[in-house]
């Protein structure tokens, strides 16, 4: 089965490294694909129940802040809070390559700093939040490898934060596809706005069919060749027919593309 996403790897260099936990390891030591992203809410049922949900977005996002500090803190994998180097394994991170190859991987190493540092700073802005209602995250078991937060708006979803990890790719589009869904649930027809904050978020909202200036990107992806919804669901045309990275408590199938990066994914 082909997937969507998968965990890659980076140059040397970045922030200061923090350890990471047994608890992170076996979350990442067995991944695969399944038919619906791994994407949880924090709604609350009832009034009851919020204070609970604010604590557990804040313990996520926090978790989500140390996989990205481990990850950029050490390139090389000694701190990386991702799974251990698996031998032809294509979900296993890359190691850095020899020294020949080093001058174009540290050519690199300045936009995976910045897209590890604004990764870092959005999740610290979610877990400060003290309003759960529209928190998503996206878990492979008890890790979160990325988390976004909505707002209802009169004729369309608010995309108000969105975060990803590094060394995951596709979790961004999944969770796009997550507010799409949202805001069909909440009578929008899909529609989504959000503001962009920087040239590689442009980048990467612009892929998967935002239109408009940065300050007001908007989604409507019934005008969009890039989306099909069928039976009331949306998804991005590119993801067609593909699994969702997923922690499998069993063996899965592996996919068959390599996961080795050379350029940081936007999301």
């Amino acid at each position: 089965m082909a997937g969507i996403g998968a965990i890659t790897h980076a140059a040397e260099g970045g922030a200061q490294a923090t350890e990471h936990s047994a608890d992170d390891e076996h979350a990442f030591a067995k991944l695969g694909y399944q038919d619906e992203a791994p994407i949880v809410s924090f709604d609350p049922a009832d009034e009851s129940q919020k204070n609970s949900k604010i604590d557990e977005i804040e313990n996520n996002a926090r978790r989500l802040q140390n996989g990205i500090a481990g990850y950029a803190g050490d390139r090389k994998g000694d701190a990386m809070q991702l799974p251990p180097p698996v031998p032809h394994h294509p979900l296993s991170p890359k190691r850095v390559p020899e020294k020949r190859e080093r001058k174009e991987w540290a050519a690199q190493n300045d936009a995976w700093a910045a897209r590890a540092d604004n990764a870092h700073g959005v999740a610290g802005n979610i877990a400060l939040s003290r309003v759960p209602e529209g928190t998503y995250a996206y878990k492979l078991g008890n890790q979160p490898v990325g988390m976004m937060k909505l707002a209802d708006k009169e004729d369309h979803t608010e995309l108000t934060w969105l975060t990803t990890h590094p060394g995951v790719s596709g979790a961004g589009q999944s969770l796009v596809e997550k507010a799409a869904n949202v805001s069909e649930a909440n009578g929008h027809g899909g529609a989504v706005r959000l503001t962009s904050r920087d040239e590689a978020a442009t980048r990467f909202y612009g892929s998967v069919g935002f239109r408009g200036d940065r300050s007001d990107m908007r989604l409507d992806p019934a005008r969009s060749g890039l989306w099909n919804n069928n039976n009331g669901s949306w998804s991005l045309n590119a993801n067609d027919g593909k699994g969702y990275l997923a922690r499998k408590d069993e063996a899965a199938e592996e996919p068959s593309a390599s996961s080795e990066a050379t350029a940081p994914p936007e999301a």
